[in-house]
């Protein structure tokens, strides 16, 4: 699927329910003689967004499907948003989670199991996905990984501290080339001045907790997205549990590598392929 937003793509609503929600919301702001920035300025969201989510690149969200009913007197979306997330199989807590992830200042990601999504090649996005998901859904869902991206080019974009755990880079995704492809964006995006990726290598401590990710916004308290079981998980608002976190990765993070040894030892894994 290509990642930029195509000024108008075909869809099929009866392929799934966010198709389904993707056709009516085009269908009835037509329907009501309104543009996309129309329709962005009276939800409070951009036109790029209601563009995205015609074309199946963006997840609408809970607040602007209420406002979409209200604009649109439709009694449609914001029900429909809820049978997105039923049959899509996506935690209604890491929704939440990605609503706040496009405004961070900062993102210090712990990561024991898995490249972060956000680090993540499409052809990494579509096979780690594809393990799990109902086929109908893997081009919606490799999208909205892959739309995550966008703010590794926002102005000014985040920074990021990703710690990984070693074994994430020996187990191959997919092929060797898939694997191989990955190792290397993995290089390219840690040469950005933004984004730090620090290996903890094998023999460092084990620290009980899973994958998170801590969120800061510059002003006010983090927060912190705990991955569970299953790829469930929670947003955890400002808590003495976030600062826990905070603490734990900090002590992780003294046990990883830097930049020039995390490359290394990345390139070395590559060359093995």
């Amino acid at each position: 699927m290509p990642r930029q937003n195509a000024e108008r793509r075909d869809i099929d609503p009866r392929s799934s329910a966010w198709a389904l929600y993707a056709y009516k919301l085009r269908k009835y702001r037509e329907r009501a003689g309104l543009s996309r920035t129309e329709v962005g300025e009276a939800c409070v969201v951009s036109p790029k967004l209601i563009a995205a989510i015609e074309n199946l690149h963006r997840l609408p969200g809970e607040q602007l499907s209420a406002s979409l009913d209200k604009l649109l007197d439709a009694d449609f979306f914001e029900d429909q948003h809820h049978q997105i997330l039923r049959e899509a199989a996506i935690p209604p807590g890491f929704f939440k989670y990605i609503q706040f992830e496009g405004d961070v200042a900062s993102l210090r990601i712990y990561e024991p199991m898995h490249i972060p999504g956000l680090f993540q090649t499409e052809a990494s996005a579509r096979h780690i996905l594809g393990q799990g998901q109902r086929n109908q859904y893997l081009e919606e869902v490799v999208a909205l990984r892959l739309g995550r991206q966008d703010i590794l080019n926002r102005e000014p974009p985040p920074l990021i501290i990703a710690l990984i755990k070693e074994g994430v880079l020996h187990d191959t995704i997919g092929t060797p080339e898939v694997m191989r492809e990955q190792l290397a964006h993995l290089i390219e995006l840690g040469h950005r001045l933004d984004i730090h990726i620090e290996i903890l290598p094998f023999g460092s401590p084990v620290y009980p907790s899973g994958a998170f990710n801590i969120l800061g916004f510059g002003e006010g308290d983090d927060m912190a997205f705990i991955e569970g079981a299953g790829s469930r998980g929670h947003l955890l608002t400002p808590s003495p549990e976030v600062k826990a976190l905070r603490e734990t990765f900090d002590r992780a993070r003294g046990h990883a590598l830097r930049g020039a040894e995390s490359e290394q030892l990345i390139r070395s894994i590559m060359e093995d392929l």
